[in-house]
């Protein structure tokens, strides 16, 4: 993220307007990084990354393994994402249909 959009990013974090309409949100942030790229806090000693707004934006860590070390969870997510399909598009499951 170019410095310019971290500091725009910052200032709607902490005043919870949006400029130049000064429109008052409720927002929930939720951020990520890739294991493949170098982590905030190297990004903050190169002076790539503000070290306030990582700050503001850390405010609970988790920890989440990538989906190849978590095998288990496919089949309940194939089955998550089946069930919110048949729900939006109000079909039955595709073993339910005729061939």
């Amino acid at each position: 993220m170019p410095p310019v959009l971290q500091a725009k990013m910052l200032r709607v974090i902490e005043e919870r307007a949006v400029r130049p309409w000064g429109i008052r949100m409720l927002i929930r942030l939720m951020c990520g990084s890739s294991p493949l790229e170098p982590g905030p806090e190297e990004r903050i000693q190169q002076g790539r990354f503000r070290e306030d707004l990582y700050y503001r934006l850390k405010v609970i860590d988790i920890e989440l393994p990538p989906l190849r070390e978590r095998k288990e969870d496919i089949p309940l997510l194939v089955q998550h994402f089946l069930t919110r399909s048949e729900n939006e598009k109000k079909r039955p499951p595709p073993s339910a249909r005729r061939p």
